[in-house]
């Protein structure tokens, strides 16, 4: 019994602790519930507050469209412009329907709320003519009309919040404005989702026409401009290459009104550029060329550097690709149109930081593609200015480049020639100079006529610069090694040196012949040569300036008769007159536009062509010069109109065979229409016969000709004497003929 009380009475002290924490945990739990509950009343009464605010604006709104909806539908009798929309909406096109509805939008855009959203359903029809109709006169109502150009939308609550941070009075108005607001904010987020959907149209034309509209919103307001960017910038990415081009235009132009947009745009760029491939990459190189091309911000500068060396080096790795060269070029190029623009200080810390890139810059020299070989070269020659160690090994580079131009087309040699001119012009080293003129004038063996009037040029230009050149190349003191190369020296002086010049070479030749004995091969390939050595690497080591320019010699006696002659001026320190441009005016097409006498080519047609340059309309010159020439002698020939053309600034040797053909052609066209003029005058034979006859009677009738308004003598020989004609008295008469007279004859 004992056992058994005391279970109980534990049992009821468990019972007594288990009520007390009960009781404990219960107010406890109240407590959480009480803050719980007035937490979401505070939420509640926010909500409440915001919705009832909202309800209200509905309700005004609504209020406002019906009563304007009254006023379009059944307008009233002096309200022209209603009568005029209601007829449009309920006669008129389809066109003239959506222009009536973007019309009334523009009239009172808080109470067309209605006529808005029907304008934008207009968009979603089938007919995609119509589509893009609604879409345009959409982007001109919201643009213009709707949208803010300094600010973004705001939703409803941010408008209210603002208001009640401001502590502004809410009133009917500002409701209706937030209210407004928010509605053409969603619906303008529907119309950009929508223009995003049209750029991926399956047809071109209206892909164009979307993008258009998307870059006309990006230019006219800010809002929705991250999702306008993105569909602008991804377009760069399309398969057609039509579009890019496109979308590239249309970047341009929004960079020409809002400047301070090429950051953006440019971090847009970049973002794309990581995550597409390779063979997308080259519009987006293009296009940022393109924006760095009207920008001078050092900050936007260097930024793009990053970009383009980034790229640079993804590009680098792999195989060589047709494709992945010509992207490399774009790359190349656009960072020389930033580096050339830089001043010396920004540029020296620049080849600073890129120095792992310069590297890979003389590697790229190697590479299969010209352009890439020219755009590298042209890059580390700007890098020159401030890092004088490149110099030997640019130049090294750029003789080997030289020694490869063989059948380069002239569109690539432009940008080679300019190099080499603006390079040796201001290289100091001149055993170095007059090696890439020998190599150069060797490379015109195996070019064509443009590549050696342009070399030809070049070398005058350079040497009217650097005299001192000039006297060592054609120094008369200067003698050569061998019986088979020549000196330049006059004839006379030639004929009387003859004899010491052959002596010299004996002993010449005896001293060589000494020295190969004595000498071991070990010792020919350490010790110094004086012997021009044209497969030297290094320009400075090929003896250039130890032997004579036999190669003038050569192109002395060129077929052409221009390059003989711009030679020989050249040598002998006369000056070559000429301002065109040799790779374009000696090409072969330019030369066949001669032969056919074509006209010049139309601004429209020299637009498209790839080359981008004028061809001279010389075949219209030359027929001008001919026929003025040809107009001022009398009895023109081919020898007498050649010399007097000749002694003006328009002849050219390599038109003589023009001035002839016309010569000939204008007196066969003579000789034809004299032919012609004989056979339109020539008659019949019963014409002929009459002839003679009227010939006859005229000369029969010769005697009688009058002169001076007298009668010949004899006239009257052998006829009665005029007084004894009868003929009635002068007085009777005039009275028998006024008598006779009717009497109906008034006196006038």
């Amino acid at each position: 019994m004992g056992k058994k009380k005391s279970k109980t009475k534990t049992l009821e002290k468990l019972e007594e602790n288990i009520g007390k924490l009960e009781t404990v945990l219960d107010k406890k739990s109240l407590k959480l519930h009480k803050k719980k509950k007035g937490k979401k009343k505070a939420v509640e009464y926010d909500q409440d507050g915001t919705e009832e605010y909202q309800a209200k604006a509905a309700k005004l709104i609504k209020e406002k469209e019906r009563i304007f909806k009254e006023k379009i539908e059944k307008p009233s009798q002096n309200d022209k412009d209603a009568k005029w929309y209601k007829s449009l909406m309920d006669k008129g096109t389809v066109k003239d329907k959506i222009m009536a509805l973007s019309m009334i939008v523009k009239k009172d855009p808080e109470s067309s709320g209605e006529y808005l959203k029907n304008l934008i359903k207009q968009a979603y029809k089938k007919d995609r003519k119509q589509a893009f109709i609604a879409l345009d006169s959409l982007q001109e109502v919201f643009c213009k009309a709707l949208l803010p150009e300094d600010r973004k939308l705001k939703s409803f609550k941010q408008s209210i919040e603002e208001a009640q941070e401001k502590k502004t009075e809410i009133t009917n108005a500002l409701l209706t404005r937030a209210y407004h607001e928010n509605i053409v904010r969603s619906l303008y987020i529907e119309y950009v989702d929508f223009l995003g959907k049209c750029t991926n149209d399956n047809l071109d034309y209206f892909k164009k026409l979307a993008i258009s509209i998307v870059s006309d919103c990006l230019m006219s307001c800010p809002e929705r401009e991250e999702t306008l960017l993105s569909i602008l910038i991804n377009k760069l990415g399309d398969p057609n290459n039509d579009i890019p081009k496109h979308t590239i235009q249309n970047i341009i132009r929004i960079l020409k009104k809002h400047g301070n947009m090429t950051a953006v745009f440019t971090g847009e760029i970049q973002q794309f550029m990581e995550r597409v491939h390779n063979k997308s990459l080259y519009f987006f190189v293009s296009c940022l060329n393109k924006i760095v091309y009207y920008e001078d911000d050092t900050d936007y500068i260097a930024d793009a550097l990053k970009i383009y060396f980034s790229q640079f080096k993804r590009l680098f790795r792999g195989h060589e690709t047709a494709h992945k060269n010509e992207v490399i070029t774009l790359i190349l190029r656009g960072i020389h149109n930033i580096v050339s623009n830089l001043d010396p200080g920004t540029l020296e810390l620049t080849v600073q930081s890129i120095s792992e890139e310069i590297g890979i810059l003389f590697s790229l020299t190697r590479s299969n593609s010209f352009r890439v070989k020219i755009e590298t070269l042209k890059l580390i020659f700007v890098f020159l200015k401030v890092q004088v160690s490149l110099k030997d090994k640019f130049y090294t580079t750029l003789y080997q480049v030289v020694g490869s131009l063989t059948n380069v087309a002239a569109i690539k040699l432009d940008s080679t020639f300019a190099l080499l001119y603006k390079a040796i012009k201001k290289d100091t080293c001149i055993e170095r100079v007059q090696a890439f003129f020998k190599r150069l004038i060797q490379m015109c063996y195996v070019n064509e006529i443009s590549f050696v009037a342009a070399s030809i040029l070049l070398i005058n230009e350079v040497l009217k610069s650097r005299k001192e050149i000039r006297g060592l190349m054609f120094s008369k003191d200067k003698l050569l090694d061998s019986d088979d190369e020549e000196v330049f020296v006059d004839v006379e002086e030639g004929n009387k040196k003859s004899k010491k010049n052959k002596k010299r070479q004996k002993k010449a030749q005896e001293k060589e012949k000494e020295e190969a004995e004595d000498k071991d091969k070990e010792e020919n390939k350490t010790k110094f040569t004086t012997e021009y050595v044209p497969r030297k690497k290094d320009p400075r080591y090929a003896n250039a300036d130890q032997t004579s320019f036999w190669e003038l010699d050569i192109l002395r006696n060129y077929y052409h008769p221009t390059i003989r002659i711009w030679v020989k001026n050249m040598m002998s320190g006369r000056e070559i007159k000429y301002n065109g441009d040799p790779l374009q005016d000696f090409s072969l097409g330019n030369f066949l536009d001669k032969i056919i006498l074509k006209p010049a080519k139309s601004s429209q047609k020299l637009e498209k062509m790839r080359f981008r340059k004028k061809r001279t309309a010389r075949a219209e010159e030359i027929k001008e010069i001919v026929k003025k020439t040809e107009d001022d002698i009398e009895d023109p020939d081919y020898n007498t109109v050649k010399s007097k053309i000749a002694k003006t600034s328009e002849y050219r040797p390599d038109e003589e065979f023009l001035y002839k053909h016309l010569l000939l052609k204008s007196k066969k066209e003579k000789q034809e229409r004299q032919k012609a003029l004989d056979h339109k005058n020539k008659k019949t034979p019963v014409e002929d016969q009459k002839d003679k006859e009227v010939d006859a009677l005229n000369e029969g009738a010769e005697d009688f000709s009058m002169s001076d308004g007298e009668l010949p003598e004899g006239f009257f020989e052998d006829e009665e004497d005029l007084n004894e004609v009868d003929v009635p008295q002068g007085p009777e008469f005039d009275e028998k003929i006024f008598q006779e007279a009717p009497s109906d004859i008034d006196d006038d």
